[in-house]
Parts: structure tokens; sequence; C-alpha cells
């Protein structure tokens, strides 16, 4: 079916697609999951730089302005061996079931890409051909929701896999984590935080050279928090080890660790420890 644009509006299937053809369609507005064959560890830096399967490897990407942005520029195999695309309005048949940007690996980096098994291919294969066989039916006033729920699956499948995937590098994603948490314990205690804020999750990325999404989905799994609640954390344990000198005001250590009010650090230091600063204080 290489070249084949399916007949039903908002999706495409492509096999043996070119690249250029993902960056085409994510100029219209589809959201494109591909496949490649092979992890490409050496010709190509996906899936972080370790290769759980040496089978297939699995991008997903968003919709960007222009293609032009693309080309040459995405570390992506010239050939993809399966493309499915489709635009945000085909979900719009279910409605209340899905929407495309729900699913986070949408925002990871081409080197975050997924390392497929064999079975895992299969599966996705699967899905994918349960959508070419709904695709001779005659347009009646189910066909939409059925391909739109065929997509879903894709997605959710996609999202076991990546999951999977965190399992598997459990290690390297606590070792990530151990690198970001110092990172953000050292800026705490340089005093920038006064001056310069709270760093952001993107900024907390970058530390530990991942995208933004995949660094939330990652520390999510490892931690079972946010960044927003590590770092609120990391900043009340702060601000209990300046307490317990008893040389600090609590409103200097409010503004110390950028809590923006003496009374919003009040609340959230009580709502932490079950303390108020004054009694912390009293307790050293």
């Amino acid at each position: 079916m290489k070249g084949m644009t399916v007949g039903y509006t908002g999706l495409h299937i492509e096999y043996d697609a070119d690249v250029h053809v993902s960056a085409a369609l994510r100029s219209h507005g589809y959201y494109v999951i591909a496949v490649a064959e092979g992890a490409a560890c050496d010709a190509v830096a996906t899936g972080r730089g370790n290769c759980d399967f040496g089978d297939y490897t699995l991008f997903c990407m968003a919709p960007v302005a222009m293609a032009s942005a693309l080309v040459g520029t995405v570390a992506m195999p010239r050939t993809l061996r399966m493309l499915v695309a489709f635009n945000p309005t085909l979900l719009a048949c279910v409605p209340h079931e899905c929407d495309a940007p729900d699913y986070t690996f949408f925002g990871y980096s081409p080197h975050e890409a997924l390392h497929m098994s064999v079975a895992e291919y299969g599966i996705m294969s699967g899905c994918v051909g349960d959508i070419v066989g709904e695709l001779p039916h005659e347009n009646d006033s189910y066909k939409g929701a059925i391909l739109a729920r065929h997509v879903i699956r894709i997605l959710d499948y996609a999202q076991r896999f990546y999951d999977r995937q965190f399992a598997m590098r459990e290690e390297e994603c606590k070792a990530a984590v151990g690198l970001y948490l110092d990172s953000m314990d050292g800026y705490i205690a340089s005093g920038r935080m006064a001056s310069e804020g709270v760093p952001s999750v993107g900024e907390c990325a970058a530390v530990v050279g991942m995208s933004e999404a995949y660094f939330s989905d990652m520390l999510l799994f490892v931690t079972g928090r946010t960044h927003e609640c590590l770092m609120t954390e990391r900043r009340i344990e702060a601000a209990r080890r300046m307490l317990a000198t008893r040389c600090v005001s609590v409103r200097s250590v409010a503004e110390h660790l950028a809590f923006g009010s003496e009374a919003y650090f009040r609340y959230i230091y009580k709502k932490i420890t079950g303390r108020s600063p004054e009694q912390s204080a009293a307790d050293a």
C-alpha cells in the first residue's frame, strides 16, 4: 500500500513512506505515528541511546507550523515501515473519550523514540490492519467512530509500550532523577532562587538532556510526583534547615526560597510539615 491515502477525512495510512511525508502531514495539522525497522542505535540517536529492542522504533510526532522546519533537522530513518497520521477532528467522532494532546509522548524528542519488540510491532500492525479493514465499508453513521476508536487503541498501546520502556530503564531513570535533584539542591543552596526564581520544568529537563514531556513523564514514573511538587518539597526542606539556625526571620526565608509572600510560605510550610515555621524553629 505504498503511497496509499485512505478514503476517510482526517486519516492517512502509508507503508514504506518517505520521512518527508510525515513532515508534510504534520504541517497540515496531523499527528503522526510512524514505525521504522531496527533500533538504528548507530545511525540514529533514538530511544535515548539505549536499545531495549533492536527490531523496530516508534516515533510519535505532533503537528508543526511548517514542514520546512523539519527537513534535514530531525534524526530519523529516511524510510518509515508504517505510518499512521490523523487529524484531531477524527477523534471528535468519539467525544469525551480521547484528546490527542493528552498523550504526552507526542512531545518527546526523536532521540526519545520507543524501541519496540517484534511482538509489540505485531500488535501495532494489527491495529492498523483493523483500520484498513474498516475503510471499504460504506460511510455510515458508525464508520467515523469505529476508525477513531482504532486510532485510540494505537495511542493506548503506544502509552503502554512507553511505560514498559520506563520500567526496563528504571535504573537509568533513577540516575537521571538523582542528577536533577542534586542540581536543584545546589541551585537552592546557591541563593539564586531569590533573584532568578524557581527553575521551570523545561530548564530542569535540559539539565538531564531530555525533552520537557519525556522528563515530566519519567519523573512521575520514578517518584510519583511532578517537578512542581518535588521543588516545593525541596524548598520546604531547605526552609526547615534555615529556620533551625534561629538566625533568620520567616519573611527572609520566604524571600530566599521564592515563595512569593510570607503568608503563602506559611500556608505551604504548615501543609507539608504540619507545624508553623515558628514551631519548627522552636524545636531546633
